[in-house]
C-alpha cells in the first residue's frame, strides 16, 4: 500500500462512526430543527463561539453554525494532532512543517525523513525519535512503509506521549468508526503493518497506547481509516494523511456548503487545516464538508462511500432527478443541444443492469443510437482506466502519464463530452498539472513583457 490515496478520509453516518453517543429518541430538538448541542465535546481546542456540536436522529454528531457565515469566511481553523508524508513527498517536503524548499536537511541516522533547518527537526523529535529506530528496522527488508501506517504508528507515540487521560488521547478516542467488508484486507494489512513498523512483540507492549490486544488494534485502525484527511498544499497537491478530531466532526455531503484547505506552510506553527464556507450559511445550519471525489457520478460516488465507509449518502446532489453533468453527453444531432446520460455497462453482478439495446433518448427526446452508447460507453470505460494509470504513474513517469492524459482528453472530447464529464474533467485536471512544469520552463525562458512597457 503505497499511499492514502486509497483510503481517503472521513466519515460515515455518525451513527455507526464518529460518535460513541447514541442519537437521542425521545429528548426534543434545541435551536436546530432535529438535533441538539452535544456537551461532551464543548471543550474541543480550536472550536470557535461560530460553531457548536451537535446530534441529529439521522446523522448523529456534526457541526452547526451559531451565527450567520459568509461565502470565503474561514470555519474554522486547527492544527492536526498527528500528520506523516507519503513515501514519494518525503525528499520534497519538510516532514515538520510540510513546507517545500529548494533545500532540506536530511535526518543523519535513518536517511530518509527531511526538515527545512534544526528548528523543524526539532519540533519533530518528540515523534521521530520512535519513527527513526522504526524506519531504519524497516528498511532492512523493504522500501518506507506507507503514510498510513506512519501515520498511525506517529499517533500512537503521541497518545503515549500525551498521556491515555489527556485531552489529545480523548479527543482521538472520540473519533469512532466503521468496518465495511470491502475494507478489511486493507484493515488487516495495516494492522500487520502497524505492528511490524513499531517493533510490537505482544500483547502487554500495546497497553501503554491504550490498546488492547488484536481486537485493540483493528479498532484503531478503523478509527483511523473512518477519520483521517488528505493533507494537500496550497494547490491542492495531495501531499500525505493527517488526523483531526474536530475537522472530523464534520459531516458529509456530495454538496458541501465548506471545504477542507491549507493555507501556507512556512513552519511548524502554519501547518493548520482551514475549514472554508463555500456558500453563505445561516445559524442553526449544519456545516457540511466532503469525504470524495464530488466530481465523479453519483454511482461511483455512493460506490466509494458505501465500500470505504459504509453509508449512502442522500444529499441533494444524490437525489436530484434528471441527467448529472458529471455523466453527461451532447445529444449527436446537430442544432439539439440537449444531453443524454452515459448509462454503466452490463454487469453480469449488477442487480441494476442497464441493457444498452434499448433506446436512449436526450433530454429534448431525440433518440441516440446504441452504436454511439456503445462507442460512448467503451470510451468511458478506457478513459477511467487510463486516469486510474496516469495518477499511478505521475510522479515515477510525469511523460508517460502527461501523454496518457492528452491522448484520452482528446478522444473523449471528439465524443461530445461536456468537459464536466467523468472521467474527462479529471482527466483535464491532471492534464493542466502536469503541464506546468513545461509551461512554468517555457515563460522563465522568455524575456520580460515588462521591461518594454512604456
Amino acid at each position: 500500500m503505497s499511499s492514502f490515496a486509497g483510503l481517503r478520509a472521513a466519515k460515515a453516518s455518525k451513527q455507526h462512526t464518529r460518535s460513541f453517543v447514541k442519537p437521542p429518541t425521545d429528548a426534543p430538538p434545541d435551536d436546530s430543527p432535529g438535533s441538539k448541542p452535544d456537551a461532551s465535546l464543548e471543550a474541543y481546542d480550536g472550536l470557535p463561539p461560530s460553531l457548536s456540536i451537535r446530534r441529529s436522529p439521522d446523522r448523529g454528531r456534526g457541526v452547526y453554525a451559531t451565527q450567520p457565515l459568509t461565502r470565503g469566511a474561514t470555519v474554522v481553523t486547527v492544527p492536526p494532532h498527528v500528520h506523516a508524508l507519503s513515501t514519494s513527498r518525503l525528499s520534497e517536503y519538510c516532514s515538520s512543517c510540510a513546507a517545500q524548499r529548494a533545500e532540506l536537511k536530511r535526518c543523519t541516522r535513518c536517511k530518509l525523513v527531511w526538515y527545512c533547518n534544526a528548528s523543524c527537526q526539532n519540533n519533530d523529535w518528540a515523534l521521530h525519535k520512535h519513527e527513526c529506530p522504526a524506519l531504519i528496522r524497516w528498511a532492512a527488508d523493504d522500501p518506507v512503509p506507507s503514510d498510513a501506517v506512519r501515520c498511525l504508528g506517529r499517533m500512537l507515540w503521541a497518545i503515549a506521549a500525551n498521556g491515555l487521560q489527556s485531552l489529545f488521547t480523548r479527543q482521538l478516542a472520540s473519533m469512532q468508526s466503521s468496518r465495511p467488508v470491502a475494507q478489511a484486507p486493507t484493515h488487516t494489512h495495516l494492522a500487520h503493518a502497524l505492528v511490524r513498523f513499531m517493533g510490537i512483540s505482544g500483547p502487554e507492549q500495546l497497553l501503554k497506547y491504550g490498546v488492547q490486544g488484536a481486537g485493540g488494534v483493528a479498532d484503531v485502525i478503523a478509527r483511523f481509516t473512518t477519520n483521517a484527511i488528505t493533507l494537500s498544499s496550497p494547490t491542492l497537491t495531495p501531499l500525505g494523511v493527517l488526523l483531526s478530531p474536530l475537522a472530523a466532526l464534520f459531516n458529509h455531503s456530495c454538496d458541501p456548503s465548506a471545504v477542507i484547505v491549507f493555507p501556507s506552510f512556512h513552519s511548524s506553527a502554519d501547518l493548520k487545516l482551514r475549514v472554508i464556507c463555500m456558500r453563505d450559511i445561516e445559524p442553526g445550519e449544519e456545516i457540511f464538508t466532503s469525504y470524495i471525489d464530488i466530481t465523479l457520478p453519483t454511482p461511483l460516488r455512493q460506490q466509494s462511500l458505501l465500500e470505504t465507509y459504509d453509508f449512502r449518502c442522500s444529499c441533494s446532489l444524490c437525489t436530484t432527478q434528471g441527467v448529472d453533468p458529471r455523466e453527461a453527453v451532447m445529444c449527436p444531432r446537430n442544432g439539439c443541444g440537449g444531453i443524454w446520460r452515459v448509462p454503466p455497462e452490463s454487469d453480469a453482478n449488477s442487480s441494476n443492469e442497464v441493457k444498452t439495446e434499448e433506446i436512449l433518448e436526450c433530454t429534448n427526446q431525440h433518440p441516440i443510437p446504441p452504436s454511439t452508447v456503445t462507442e460512448v460507453q467503451d470510451a468511458v470505460r478506457v478513459g477511467s482506466e487510463g486516469l486510474k494509470e496516469a495518477e499511478r504513474v505521475q510522479d515515477s513517469d510525469p511523460t508517460r502519464a502527461h501523454r496518457l492524459t492528452s491522448n484520452l482528453t482528446a478522444h473523449l472530447t471528439a465524443l461530445s463530452l461536456p468537459p464536466s464529464t467523468h472521467p474527462l474533467l479529471a482527466l483535464l485536471r491532471l492534464h493542466a498539472h502536469l503541464s506546468l512544469p513545461s509551461l512554468t520552463s517555457t515563460l522563465s525562458s522568455l524575456p520580460s513583457l515588462g521591461r518594454n512597457m512604456p
